[in-house]
C-alpha cells in the first residue's frame, strides 16, 4: 500500500486535466500545508475514522497565515481533499479503512440581506456623485448579482444605515428601474 503523499499527489496530476489552474494550486497548498504534514508518511490504510475527527478538530484549532484559526469552511475544505483522496484510493484498489463522511465541520451560514429599492436609489446616488473604481465595481456588482460590501478600504458609505453598513448585500435579480439609472448614469 502506497502512503498518503504518493496517493495524493497521483490524484493531484490526475485533477491537472479536468481542473483550472487556479483549483489545482489551492488543492496542491492544501496537500502541502495541512494533508502531507499530518498523514503523509502513513500508508493509506492505516488512517482511521478516529484519525480524521482528529484531524478535523486539529483544523479547527490551528492558525493561518493570518495568525487567527482556519474557518470552518477552510477546514471542511481540507477534509473534502481527503474525501477525494479516498475516493481516488478506491477506484484505484487501495484499501481504505475509513469513510468519507465519519467526520462533519459545522459552519454558519452567512445571512445575505438583498436592498430594497428606495436603498438602491440612495446607493445609486452616493455612486454617481463619488466616481471611482470602487463605484464602479460596486455598479457592475449590483447589476449582476455579485457580492459586495458597503464600504470602501474600510469606510462605510455615507448615507448608508448602520445596518447596511455591517452586512453583506446581493442582488441576485437587479430592479430593471436600478439597471436603467445605471446604464444612463455616466461614471
Amino acid at each position: 500500500q502506497p502512503i498518503i503523499k504518493d496517493i495524493a499527489y497521483q490524484w493531484l496530476d490526475e485533477l491537472k486535466t479536468t481542473r483550472r489552474k487556479s483549483t489545482v494550486v489551492k488543492y496542491e497548498c492544501q496537500l502541502r500545508n495541512h494533508i502531507i504534514p499530518e498523514f503523509g508518511a502513513k500508508r493509506i490504510d492505516e488512517i482511521s475514522n478516529n484519525d480524521l475527527i482528529s484531524f478535523s478538530r486539529k483544523l479547527l484549532l490551528k492558525l493561518g497565515r493570518s495568525n487567527k484559526p482556519l474557518s470552518p469552511r477552510t477546514a471542511a475544505d481540507i477534509v473534502s481533499r481527503m474525501r477525494s483522496i479516498r475516493k481516488f484510493s478506491v477506484l484505484h484498489g487501495y484499501e481504505v479503512n475509513y469513510v468519507s463522511d465519519c467526520t462533519e465541520i459545522p459552519h454558519r451560514a452567512e445571512r445575505i440581506r438583498v436592498l430594497s429599492a428606495d436603498e438602491e436609489k440612495k446607493l445609486l446616488e452616493y455612486l454617481k456623485q463619488n466616481p471611482n473604481p470602487t463605484s464602479l465595481g460596486i455598479l457592475l456588482s449590483l447589476c449582476t448579482g455579485l457580492l459586495y460590501r458597503t464600504e470602501n478600504n474600510g469606510k462605510p458609505f455615507q448615507g448608508c444605515s448602520q445596518e447596511m453598513r455591517n452586512q453583506r448585500h446581493q442582488i441576485s435579480h437587479p430592479s430593471p428601474y436600478f439597471c436603467d439609472q445605471v446604464r444612463r448614469s455616466r461614471l
